[in-house]
């Protein structure tokens, strides 16, 4: 996000550069990147959609 991206982009921008990087291994492997902004907005993107993400905050919240 030193770029200036949203969380959202920024977790695109990560994946992205991974996959264009190394397609085939991004098929196979899972990565998960979690973005937040000095505001507290956040977004987590991973790079295999047959899969899920968990994770839980401080006050037991969890996405």
């Amino acid at each position: 996000m030193r770029q200036g991206y949203s969380p959202e982009d920024a977790c695109k921008e990560a994946v992205m550069r991974i996959v264009k990087k190394k397609p085939a291994i991004a098929k196979e492997i899972q990565v998960g990147f979690l973005a937040i902004n000095k505001k507290g907005s956040m977004e987590l993107m991973h790079c295999r959609r047959d899969s899920l993400m968990l994770f839980a905050t401080a006050n037991s919240k969890i996405y």
